[in-house]
């Protein structure tokens, strides 16, 4: 989801420097686009749930994993279709 998200800011003409940050831009320029900003509220959610699990040691469940693989899969597909136009 992070290149994805990567993907619409370049396309956009800007340069991420931080996680964080990324979402933040990437709620302003696509503040329109209905779709794009369902998967950027996602990616901010997983954004969190990762840093859980890699400083606090959070457990993630197989569950939340295929969650993510969906919703990655969706994103992209939905980028490519939106940067297509």
């Amino acid at each position: 989801m992070f290149h994805t998200a990567k993907a619409l800011l370049y396309s956009k003409g800007y340069k991420e420097h931080s996680h964080f940050c990324l979402v933040i831009a990437l709620i302003h320029l696509y503040a329109n686009e209905k779709r794009l900003l369902m998967h950027i509220n996602l990616l901010e959610m997983y954004r969190k749930d990762r840093e859980k699990a890699v400083y606090d040691g959070k457990d993630i469940s197989e569950k939340e994993c295929n969650s993510a693989f969906i919703d990655a899969n969706s994103f992209l597909k939905d980028t490519k279709d939106y940067l297509k136009k």
